[in-house]
């Protein structure tokens, strides 16, 4: 298990002015990339339906899963499926 380390007053003043210039490098280099990432190109993004889905994505859900929901509450609850399957199943 490490130990600390001790030191004088003036091991602790230099190290920590090493550390600090380390540290300002550290925050350039972070604006530099923040810059960089901010001129990157935009990129059209499609359109979102009212239900927060991307039309290519609600045009397959309404492709593939007619059917495999009676009605939206099966979506919400996974209780509901089964109550309305032993409703179903007595009707």
């Amino acid at each position: 298990m490490a130990t600390d380390k001790l030191g004088t007053q003036e091991e602790w003043a230099a190290a920590r002015a090493e550390l600090q210039v380390r540290e300002e490098e550290h925050a350039r280099l972070g604006d530099e990339l923040a810059r960089q990432r901010r001129e990157l190109p935009w990129v059209p993004v499609e359109p979102l339906t009212a239900d927060g889905l991307p039309l290519h994505v609600r045009a397959l859900v309404e492709r593939s899963l007619p059917g495999v929901f009676v009605d939206r509450r099966h979506a919400r609850s996974p209780g509901s499926i089964y109550a309305a399957q032993a409703r179903d199943d007595h009707d």
